[in-house]
């Protein structure tokens, strides 16, 4: 069954179609919480996505917070979508350089006193 998300910060919808759990041959619907991590296999927007877990006090707290089904759904599919494609961080050797240069790791510098 393929559902259309709402996102609770405005952003466009996905589609997402939960996938079978597959962990030890399980064979029940995504997100399974049978297991000791909540296991959560997505397609989103056509694209299959690879599993990722939550610990359950996590995901207890994401459902309570994402009540509303296609709200929840929006914020599984992108944190599918980040564990899938982690944005690049830069090296912490560059980070270093930029704070001895008086800057911060995220390009904003401060003043010192």
């Amino acid at each position: 069954m393929e559902l259309e998300t709402k996102s609770p910060f405005g952003d466009a919808p996905h589609r997402v179609v939960a996938l079978r759990c597959g962990f030890r041959a399980c064979r029940a619907t995504s997100p399974c919480a049978i297991h000791e991590q909540v296991i959560i296999r997505l397609r989103v927007d056509d694209q299959e996505l690879p599993e990722f877990k939550l610990g359950k006090p996590a995901y207890q707290e994401l459902m309570e917070l994402h009540r509303e089904p296609r709200e929840f759904f929006h914020m599984l599919a992108d944190f599918a979508l980040l564990a899938a494609n982690p944005p690049s961080m830069p090296s912490m050797g560059d980070m270093m350089a930029q704070i001895n240069q008086g800057g911060t790791p995220h390009g904003s510098s401060f003043s010192r006193p």
